[in-house]
């Protein structure tokens, strides 16, 4: 079976890119500044390490499962380190948890990277599934990571909205008639 020979797209997409604006990301959040160093030199050391690897190391035409799983490693750290920071720091204290969107996307960050990392990390292995295996485990990681990446604009807009709707204009002075000076 020949498919379609774009795993030079995936790696620079979601191997290196996607790993390291995660990263970026999750240094926007977290207030600590070690913790914010840490996980911006970490992006940076992993994109540079992707550009190494891709030129000398391993071709760009293959999958590197490899690099992706110290990508998945790191990802679920730098969301660990976030809940940690969550919960040493005072950083939502006035807020209903629930309701911050920047919670709900690195949730699923965790989750989708946990799923993930364990499919990918054996992706030699997987391969040599039976087909209908290798399918349904297939179509479980792409309906958790379609469901990230939906919810990722889901929550920012439906955040929004909310915004604009909750103004704190009396009822009253919304539906009266322009006063005049």
């Amino acid at each position: 079976m020949q498919g379609i020979r774009n795993h030079w797209v995936y790696n620079i997409g979601f191997v290196y890119v996607e790993t390291v604006l995660i990263l970026f990301y999750l240094s926007i959040l977290i207030n600590d500044k070690f913790s914010k160093r840490i996980l911006r030199y970490t992006a940076i050391a992993f994109g540079a390490w992707g550009i190494i690897t891709s030129l000398s190391i391993s071709p760009i035409t293959q999958f590197h499962n490899y690099n992706y799983t110290f990508a998945g490693i790191l990802i679920i750290l730098g969301c660990l380190t976030f809940f940690y920071n969550l919960v040493t720091n005072e950083t939502y204290m006035d807020q209903q948890l629930w309701k911050v969107p920047d919670f709900w996307i690195v949730s699923l960050i965790l989750l989708f990277y946990s799923a993930s990392l364990l499919f990918f990390s054996f992706f030699l292995y997987v391969i040599t599934l039976e087909q209908s295996s290798y399918r349904f485990l297939s179509f479980v990681i792409k309906i958790i990571g379609g469901t990230m990446y939906l919810s990722f604009g889901l929550l920012y807009y439906l955040a929004l909205l909310k915004k604009e709707s909750s103004l704190d204009i009396p009822a009253d002075f919304k539906y009266s008639k322009k006063l005049s000076v």
